[in-house]
Order: structure tokens, then C-alpha cells, then sequence
């Protein structure tokens, strides 16, 4: 159950945690596939100008 989801019918979630920076890896997960991605920093465990440079990467790595 999700809060403030009324109907999860069609909604399917998945969690991955892999090297987002490398696009053979993003490819073979199917990626231009999805609906939607949701990028997450590492902002626990990197300083915020190397994590936002890794969410950039991936960015720019998933196709569209």
C-alpha cells in the first residue's frame, strides 16, 4: 500500500542499485522501456558537487 495512491492496478516498482554512470549496464536493463526513472544521489556517501556530476552522467546516459 502507497500513501495517497488510490489504485496501484497498473503500477509496477523496481529498485536497482547499480553504476548508473555506465550506460551498458542502464542498456541492459531496458531503461527505454520505462515510463518513468527516478534518479537518486549518493548524497550520503559522496560530497554534493560529485554526487549531482554522477546524477548528471546517468542523465545523460539513459536514452530517449
Amino acid at each position: 500500500e502507497l500513501d495517497g495512491v488510490e489504485s496501484t492496478e497498473n503500477l509496477t516498482i523496481s529498485k536497482k542499485i547499480i553504476d548508473a554512470t555506465n550506460p551498458k549496464l542502464l542498456k541492459e536493463l531496458g531503461v527505454v522501456e520505462f515510463d518513468h526513472v527516478l534518479v537518486l544521489g549518493e548524497c550520503d556517501s559522496l560530497p554534493a558537487q560529485a554526487a549531482d556530476t554522477k546524477t548528471l552522467i546517468t542523465l545523460l546516459n539513459i536514452p530517449n
